[in-house]
């Protein structure tokens, strides 16, 4: 928070580690996200063929 506070420009600062850690978070969440959509797939093939 003192970074925050000493910096030139404080709201820059803060949009950049907001990206970062958006950024970061999207990629921890894309395997959540692909074996969520993959269970979907397969309950839908299996299903079809039954």
């Amino acid at each position: 928070m003192r970074m925050f506070e000493d910096s030139a420009q404080p709201q820059a600062l803060a949009n950049t580690v907001k990206h970062f850690a958006f950024t970061r978070c999207g990629e921890l969440n894309v395997y959540g996200m692909v074996d969520a959509q993959t269970a979907v797939f397969e309950a839908e093939l299996f299903a079809g063929g039954a």
